[in-house]
């Protein structure tokens, strides 16, 4: 089953280059949305916000989303 144990494993080049760069990096996109509104009387105040940001990282398969 197992005939090459004690042969050194080669490496095989079939004369094709590859840019790992294109593989592993990526251009990156980031989207940042808020909104908030206040009002206030004499006696009360009070402020609202909600955001969402979205921030794809330039590595692939490394994004925050939140």
């Amino acid at each position: 089953m197992y005939e090459n144990l004690n042969q050194t494993p080669q490496a095989v080049y079939d004369g094709t280059e590859t840019n790992w760069n294109d593989y592993v990096y990526r251009s990156a996109f980031q989207h940042n949305h808020s909104l908030s509104a206040s009002r206030g009387t004499d006696k009360t105040q009070y402020y609202f916000s909600v955001s969402y940001s979205n921030q794809e990282g330039i590595i692939r398969s490394n994004e925050l989303e939140r």
